[in-house]
């Protein structure tokens, strides 16, 4: 049998003895002493916990035997105090004591669980969402708002510094060019052309207002009407056409240009060669022999022509041309 069913029938015996006798009490104490646990551990302990459980010391005493040392000096005191045991007994006997509970959770009941919403729950949380809301309404209305309202405010002074500005720059344009177009007929012109259809004639995409000319002065002068009538984009296209010629003149003129230069550049490298050959030449003949130089028809004219200078100057006869 284990300490384990030892034990429990105790516990059992004290559940359903609500008022044990001294003899039960004392054959619990003795039922508890003889677990192995209980008998390795120290005589101090044991004798602290039976005083724990209200038994007198020659209950404990009788229940422990006598102790190693004290064996031979407690033996009087045990024969003059067993006749008194008695008297202990009966006078125990009639005042009730509580029972010694060996396993106290067989005796009582589990706690319940807590609930999950408890009115501190509820307040804490309500308290919570209020400091929430009160901080992110201050939040907006103290932080964001003024920031809005100075982004809004910078943004509509930017917007009169550059109308103001732009129109500073259409004035200074108009005093650079040399005609200005007029703003009220040409908004009446296409008021008009609005009115009409826009796809009635297909044509009226391919139409060119100035026909080739033959003759006469290559740029059209333009009346003051029909300046005032030809409008804006159409004034700048042909602007841009004439510069666009006089643009590739430019580059017609640099090509040219770049031509002649490669021909001057080659003629050098050429001459570059003549004087490189010619001071080899010098050099070899300083040294005492000759270089085979490869034939050359400018080479045998001027030879050619030292031969005639020689025979002119030696002979001081020039001939005389003939009509």
């Amino acid at each position: 049998m284990t300490a384990s069913e030892d034990k429990r029938p105790v516990a059992e015996a004290v559940a359903t003895e609500p008022t044990p006798t001294p003899e039960g009490r004392l054959e619990v104490a003795r039922r508890f002493l003889e677990d192995e646990t209980v008998k390795n551990s120290p005589r101090e302990k044991q004798i602290e916990f039976l005083r724990s459980k209200e038994l007198s010391d020659e209950e404990i005493q009788s229940l422990l035997g006598p102790g190693p040392t004290e064996h031979t000096s407690a033996s009087p005191d045990l024969e003059r105090a067993s006749p008194e045991t008695p008297d202990h007994h009966s006078s125990s006997e009639g005042a009730p004591r509580p029972p010694i509970i060996t396993y106290p959770e067989f005796l009582t009941k589990p706690a319940d669980p807590e609930p999950l919403l408890t009115p501190t729950l509820v307040l804490n949380s309500a308290y919570a969402l209020t400091g929430l809301t009160t901080l992110l309404y201050g939040t907006k209305k103290y932080l964001v708002d003024p920031m809005i309202a100075q982004l809004t405010a910078a943004r509509l002074d930017l917007h009169e510094t550059a109308s103001s500005n732009l129109s500073t720059l259409n004035e200074k344009l108009e005093n650079i060019v040399s005609e200005v177009p007029s703003r009220a007929v040409l908004a009446i012109a296409h008021d008009a052309n609005d009115s009409s259809s826009e796809c009635e004639d297909p044509s009226e995409l391919f139409h060119r207002d100035v026909g080739t000319q033959t003759s006469g002065r290559s740029t059209p002068v333009l009346t003051p009407s029909e300046a005032v009538k030809e409008p804006v984009a159409q004034t700048q296209t042909r602007k841009l056409a004439t510069l666009a010629r006089s643009l590739a003149d430019v580059k017609e003129g640099l090509d040219t240009q770049v031509d002649d230069i490669q021909d001057i550049l080659a003629g050098v490298d050429n001459l570059k060669e003549d004087l490189r050959q010619s001071s080899v030449a010098r050099s070899y003949a300083s040294l005492g022999w000759k270089q085979q130089e490869p034939d050359d028809e400018v080479k045998k004219a001027k030879e050619n022509i030292r031969r005639l200078k020689g025979v002119f100057l030696s002979t001081r006869n020039f001939p005389v041309s003939t009509k």
